[in-house]
């Protein structure tokens, strides 16, 4: 029987991981993907929370005993199901972005530490192809994959106490949109008009795991009026 790509490791009474080696790679997060998809219809599974790299599997007082064995027997046993040679087809997705500076205010000190002008960055930010890894720190939050090294920041040594929902930032090697109100210390480049959370939705979010994401620049006024034509 053939091994694993991942180890699993008990976390808790309650809960194991599921850890493939430490980098951002567009086949493991679609086996996370796929072996998420599997656990969810298993009764005793009460959570499930990715990474880049790994699993985080929440399960109740009925799981199978000695569940590192028998999740690693099933998984063997499923391996047609997640085990992927190819990347599935992704869609992909267009979010328009006022890189102005009234939005932007993070933007000029982006610019300083890559050692471009503010319109270089805007146009190596919007010439991107991004790839969402995984929804995580809030809901909706999507940390995507793809931003141009020279881009990269380090986050804020204070972070803001609210950032504006649809707000586009980056966060060392990462960029992602906050999509609703929020603290945080990533460096805001840009926002978007378009709502990308809507708790009475299923699923909430506008992005999803393994969707691709073009950004097309935008002007003030674009903006004010794809933010009425959202809000009507």
């Amino acid at each position: 029987m053939s091994s694993l790509p991942f180890a699993i490791e008990p976390m808790s009474e309650s809960a194991l991981l599921l850890r493939w080696p430490e980098q951002i790679d567009p086949l493991t997060e679609a086996q996370i993907r796929q072996i998420m998809a599997l656990l969810d219809t298993l009764p005793w599974v009460q959570d499930l929370i990715p990474s880049y790299h790994c699993l985080a599997l929440i399960h109740t007082d009925d799981a199978p005993p000695r569940l590192g064995y028998w999740l690693s027997a099933f998984l063997r046993s499923q391996a047609s199901v997640w085990q992927l040679s190819e990347l599935p087809k992704a869609r992909t997705l267009t979010v328009p972005v006022c890189y102005q500076s009234e939005l932007a205010p993070d933007l000029a000190s982006v610019a300083r530490h890559s050692g471009l002008s503010e319109q270089e960055v805007v146009a190596r930010h919007s010439q991107g192809h991004y790839r969402v890894c995984f929804l995580g720190f809030t809901p909706g939050f999507a940390y995507l994959a793809g931003l141009d090294p020279q881009l990269a920041t380090p986050r804020k040594r204070e972070p803001r106490l609210a950032i504006p929902a649809g707000a586009v930032a980056i966060g060392g090697d990462q960029t992602g949109i906050y999509p609703s109100a929020t603290p945080g210390g990533w460096r805001i480049i840009g926002q978007t008009p378009l709502p990308l959370l809507d708790l009475a939705q299923q699923p909430p979010s506008v992005l999803q795991p393994g969707d691709q994401v073009r950004f097309d620049p935008i002007d003030q006024g674009q903006f004010e009026q794809l933010q009425r034509e959202g809000q009507g």
